[in-house]
């Protein structure tokens, strides 16, 4: 294939060729990591999971800004509301609520909670859903 010149790859250039993973997410923008939390498996949870615990207060500002926050919500809702007789079930659920904890312990995450009455509403309908 011929090089057309410089040429900056956008996020969805850079899947191809890749497997999701922890090394796959270290170099993925937000948005791409919200896309791949509408896919719930543990592979996107747990390779999310850390990018959030290692990310920059501004990358972790823009997640939070293009709706990744509230996107978790949505998604913890869900899995809770899924048969988790399932083991694999059971550690998704685990993982995504430890990229939420991930969020929330990061100031900018833990500001955005707790300004946005929404989000703490999220939250706390989220954590009802889920079985333990």
């Amino acid at each position: 294939m011929e090089s057309l010149g410089p040429h900056r790859k956008t996020s969805w250039e850079k899947l191809a060729g890749f497997t999701t993973g922890k090394k796959f997410f270290d170099e993925a923008e937000p948005e791409l990591c919200i896309k791949f939390l509408l896919v719930p498996s543990l592979n996107n949870f747990t390779g999310i999971r850390a990018k959030l615990e290692n990310c920059s207060n501004s990358w972790m500002g823009e997640f939070i800004e293009l709706g990744g926050l509230n996107c978790l919500l949505k998604v913890m809702k869900r899995l809770g509301g899924r048969d988790q007789m399932r083991f694999s079930g059971a550690v998704e659920q685990l993982e995504c609520i430890g990229s939420l904890k991930a969020v929330l312990n990061s100031p900018t995450g833990l500001s955005a909670m707790v300004q946005n009455k929404q989000l703490t509403r999220g939250l706390a309908e989220g954590m009802t859903e889920f079985v333990f």
